[in-house]
């Protein structure tokens, strides 16, 4: 049921749908998944950014 309603969410929440660009829909993904990331890592395995980490994080 998963791979049969796929192709219909990926038509209907495409960034061409949403009016955004394609870089910038990659640039926001990626802000999603280091941050996902970050917080996960902190909240399911207690990991802590040391500040090379930090300074990482922000470029």
């Amino acid at each position: 049921m998963f791979f049969v309603s796929l192709p219909a969410l990926s038509k209907r929440f495409s960034a061409y749908t949403l009016g955004i660009e394609l870089p910038i829909a990659y640039t926001i993904w990626g802000v999603i998944g280091i941050l996902g990331s970050v917080f996960s890592g902190y909240y399911f395995f207690g990991q802590r950014l040391k500040p090379i980490g930090i300074i990482g994080v922000e470029f």
